[in-house]
């Protein structure tokens, strides 16, 4: 039985000059949607995958270098091993995080909360606006989120090149 990363490599080598969009990888996979796919270890290296759902798919070593993935839904996938990165931390008390470079720079989540890492500055200096929590919680989950933005600052000053690649590659469509 041929894997979907196996079915991937040989459209890659038949196409040697063609970019890899959400419909082509459909039609590669021969399915409707990419919900719960599984392309572990695929080549998915410079794919257009604007706007793609990816809920839960399993992204286990995917090459995932240079891909446009704004607007993408990742919730649930497994980002494990995939060189994308995609910063995710797990286990906040304010959920689940993703910092995910965009060709417009870096875009935080965490939990139903999305924004700049400075936006979460901003709403963490007070008790204020935070999204499901208020008074005490925002002082219980403050401490883990101060420790996440210096995480992220790390991250992103560590990928400074990340952004230029994929404004190069995606900025202009």
């Amino acid at each position: 039985m041929t894997t979907n990363a196996e079915k991937i490599a040989a459209w890659r080598e038949e196409n040697p000059r063609k970019t890899l969009n959400a419909g082509v990888l459909l039609s590669i996979l021969e399915v409707a949607h990419l919900h719960n796919a599984d392309l572990r270890d695929a080549n998915l290296w410079g794919a257009d995958l604007r706007c793609s759902d990816l809920r839960c798919s399993d992204l286990w070593g995917a090459d995932l270098r240079g891909a446009n993935l704004r607007d993408a839904n990742l919730r649930g996938a497994n980002l494990w091993d995939a060189d994308l990165r995609v910063l995710t931390v797990d286990g906040l008390p304010s959920g689940r995080v993703a910092l995910i470079p965009t060709c417009d720079g870096w875009d935080l989540n965490v939990g139903c909360w999305s924004g700049s890492v400075s936006d979460l500055e901003e709403l963490i200096a007070t008790n204020e606006g935070w999204p499901e929590a208020s008074g005490e919680e925002c002082d219980r989950r403050r401490p883990g989120l101060q420790a996440l933005i210096a995480l992220c600052l790390a991250h992103m000053d560590a990928n400074t090149d990340i952004i230029t690649e994929l404004t190069d590659r995606w900025g202009d469509r």
